[in-house]
């Protein structure tokens, strides 16, 4: 009826105060559990035994079968060792395969890791399959397939060399993108339509419809054309020589317009709003009145 202080290994018999009666006995497996554990579950069930009767190092594996990695010292906490058997433990699991130790001090059990890293590579190679010309599949879009925290995803990733990030989406290492003959006609058109008016290139709408979504997204997504905006795109050459442009007319007169912009690289006032806003956006510019300044 009050607190016992044990350890693990402790027998233990349990009784009913009235009336008086044994009504069961046991060992004490972990004397710091994390929490109550469900009754007649056999995966509780299962983690017990190994915890009583496997080796340290199956016992420090089993208590990080949790999706999400635990730090040190809450795998001490799960394991119920003294720091001395833990350390032990610990270095036997990791020299066995039964443990990975991931990025900032976490570590997870090999079978989750492994299964989650199948998962990650199974989920990139359908996504491959059903767009080719898609760089990568969104990061998000990933992690929420695999149901696991962001924090979890980023030590995942950093573990591995099979999958790699560019920007915000998420590739397999092997997945190149590769145009039919028929795209790359189309591609060879529209950049000579861009070569012809490079300063006042074709809509995005106008680019769709000649190339079809799925390739306009893979040129942007490759960085061979930047979207400034909704429907105004630009050849990346073209981008950075505009944006030089603007911030020399910046250390020239000490801020820009619109319209200077607009007499600097002989376009429309459509495309020089378009770029200023755009600078805007990503912290390169600022508005100071009608005009921009550096940020």
């Amino acid at each position: 009826q009050q607190p016992l202080t044990v350890t693990r290994g402790d027998r233990l018999i349990v009784r009913t105060p009235s009336p008086s009666q044994t009504i069961g006995g046991g060992v004490v497996v972990n004397p710091t559990p994390e929490r109550r554990w469900k009754r007649h579950d056999p995966a509780v069930i299962a983690l017990l035994v190994t915890q009583m009767q496997g080796t340290p190092a199956e016992r420090i594996a089993h208590a990080a079968v949790s999706m999400e990695p635990l730090k040190r010292a809450a795998l001490a906490k799960a394991t119920g060792y003294t720091d001395a058997e833990f350390s032990a433990a610990l270095e036997s699991a990791l020299a066995d395969g039964l443990l990975i130790a991931l990025g900032d001090g976490f570590y997870q059990s090999s079978q989750v890791y492994y299964a989650l890293i199948n998962r990650m590579t199974e989920t990139l190679s359908d996504f491959h399959m059903a767009y080719p010309l898609r760089i990568g599949m969104p990061r998000e879009a990933l992690r929420s397939r695999i149901a696991v925290k962001n924090a979890t995803l980023t030590l995942l990733l950093a573990s591995q060399t099979d999958i790699v990030a560019h920007e915000a989406l998420l590739r397999l290492h092997r997945h190149v993108i590769t145009f039919s003959e028929a795209d790359q006609a189309w591609i060879a058109q529209f950049a000579a339509a861009l070569d012809a008016a490079p300063y006042t290139p074709p809509s995005v709408t106008e680019a769709a419809a000649l190339l079809g979504e799925e390739v306009l997204h893979a040129l942007i997504d490759l960085g061979d054309l930047i979207q400034i905006a909704p429907d105004v795109l630009l050849a990346h050459p073209v981008y950075d020589e505009m944006v030089a442009g603007t911030l020399a007319l910046i250390d020239q007169e000490g801020s820009v317009s619109a319209k200077a912009l607009r007499d600097r690289f002989n376009t429309s006032r459509k495309y020089a709003i378009a770029l200023l806003e755009h600078l805007d956006r990503i912290g390169i510019t600022r508005r100071q009145g009608d005009d921009r300044v550096r940020a």
